[in-house]
């Protein structure tokens, strides 16, 4: 009998969830991938005959239903066959045999068109670090090999049928056809599901989209919000919101760990610690008062939120403080995207920008700690701004007060006011001149700022917001001397529309230094 690590691991996730074109495509995206994965560990643990016995390892709440996990699970089993690669293939072939005998019609697993890792290594002498490490190994080995098929189903099309590519995900084929639609009804492979009726009549769906239309995975009584009814009553956009934390392989992989300290304890205690935070902040959006849901996915190293405008510096609120004791103790950062969009733009557009501009907000401060911030506006003629920002609590206070006083006290010509003054000294500057205009910017802000901030009590406090925040956008470095100016203004026009929009309702009505 030989012991080995064994990790199960599902890619394309991110894609997968953000092929939605409503907004119950995208909640059931998530809710699908969780119930996936815990499907093929139940069928692993008691139906694979090569595998004499399992532990689990990793995450350490995979079996408890109310917690979200993420895309992958990782097992201690005892087998006969020696040979890893060998064992790989006869569990995928048990785990494809198995699937395919399923009966139900309604059964996820044999519609889910996903690439599913099955990694195994030796564990010998107990070195759990060693055996770990060649497990991530073989996976970036294995993912290097693009034209392999990692799928668990295979679905038997005729290809010389004409059809037209799912309205969804744009890649699969569409099986299900909707009966208003008469210039592709009769393209269908097969009969028009009834059901699809109500919640599909206007899309063309492959298998995988369709199953996510129809999930019935989570609570019946759910009700999904639309993007029209998350925005405010008096207005037309609304928020999403994807926080993520930095460099947590890192951090698993024991990097920073003590050489003395167990590598499994450590990271069976933080799986839990990091799942748990994602259940409070389930919790806590799920008991506010707003009528339909808001809640997305808070498994592994993410979680995603709608909100309204209204509740959005509430929420961002809550997730740091229920992060703080996390930071605190294992030394993490968490960056994060929000996007305000009109409710006119697709969702799969939104739902891209977020994943985007995180990804290029960690890359643009990796080497400043990262724990960074991606603001982005889309308007409802589809014009895009986004800026960004270390995620720290001074800067969200200042961007906090200036809503308030975009709102009560501030012209909102300023920005264009100061955008004009800067368009006069031109564009090419060298380095000593890109010295000064820090001092610039500033002198034409207090300038600016006196004459469009009628409330002359609290202009300085204004002004000193809109300062501190400039300085956010200067970059400096032992070779280099950047300045942002166009994320600067962007960040602006996003708190200015954002006033426009809700009006202010969070922040005390005072200012504060």
């Amino acid at each position: 009998m030989q012991n080995k690590l064994m990790l199960v691991t599902v890619s394309g996730v991110q894609n997968f969830i953000a092929n939605a074109r409503k907004t119950v495509d995208f909640y059931n995206g998530s809710s699908i991938i969780i119930e996936y994965l815990r499907k093929i560990y139940r069928i692993i643990k008691d139906h694979i005959s090569c595998i004499e016995k399992l532990e689990l390892l990793l995450p350490s709440r995979l079996e408890d239903e109310s917690y979200d996990i993420p895309n992958y699970f990782l097992l201690n089993i005892i087998s006969s066959e020696e040979n890893n690669d060998t064992l790989e293939k006869k569990v995928r072939n048990n785990l494809k045999n198995y699937i395919n005998d399923l009966n139900s019609s309604n059964e996820i697993l044999k519609f889910i068109d996903l690439n599913v890792y099955i990694i195994i290594v030796d564990y010998t002498d107990n070195d759990y670090k060693k055996a770990y490490k060649n497990l991530y190994r073989k996976l970036d080995s294995y993912k290097n090999d693009k034209f392999k098929d990692r799928s668990l189903i295979n679905y038997n099309i005729d290809k010389d049928k004409k059809r037209d590519n799912c309205t969804v995900c744009e890649i699969r084929r569409g099986k299900y056809i909707s009966e208003n639609n008469p210039f592709v009804k009769n393209k269908a492979d097969y009969e028009f599901k009834g059901e699809c009726y109500k919640k599909c009549y206007d899309d063309i769906l492959c298998e995988s989209c369709f199953q996510k239309r129809i999930n019935k995975t989570s609570n019946e009584k759910q009700r999904y919000s639309s993007v029209v009814s998350i925005a405010d009553n008096n207005s037309s956009y609304y928020a999403l919101i994807k926080a993520d934390i930095d460099d947590l392989g890192k951090h698993f992989s024991g990097k920073y760990l003590d050489e003395k300290k167990d590598l499994l304890n450590f990271q069976k205690e933080m799986s839990g610690e990091i799942l748990e935070f994602g259940k409070r902040i389930k919790d806590k959006i799920r008991n506010t008062n707003f009528k339909n849901e808001l809640y997305i996915y808070s498994g592994g190293d993410d979680l995603l939120l709608f909100s309204p405008l209204s509740m959005l510096f509430k929420f961002i609120e809550s997730i740091d403080e229920e992060f703080k004791e996390l930071a605190d103790k294992r030394k993490l950062s968490l960056s994060k995207s929000i996007v305000i969009s009109h409710t006119s733009i697709p969702l799969k557009k939104v739902i891209n920008l977020s994943r985007i501009s995180l990804e290029k907000t960690k890359e643009k401060f990796k080497n400043h700690g990262k724990c960074a911030l991606a603001l982005s506006l889309i308007d409802s003629s589809c014009n895009v701004r986004i800026t960004y920002l270390k995620d720290k609590k001074e800067n969200i206070k200042a961007i906090d007060k200036l809503v308030y006083g975009f709102e009560n006290h501030i012209s909102h010509s300023l920005i264009y006011d100061v955008e004009r003054q800067i368009s006069l000294l031109g564009e090419n500057m060298d380095f000593e001149e890109y010295v000064v205009l820090k001092n610039i910017m500033d002198n034409i802000i207090q300038i600016v700022g006196s004459r469009k901030i009628p409330d002359k009590n609290n202009c300085e406090k204004y002004v000193s917001k809109m300062k501190l925040l400039f300085s956010e956008f200067v970059h400096v470095n032992s070779t280099d001397y950047y300045m942002d100016i166009n994320g600067y203004f962007n960040l602006l026009h996003i708190i200015d529309k954002y006033s426009r929009e809700t009006g202010y309702v969070l922040c005390e009505k005072k200012v504060e230094n």
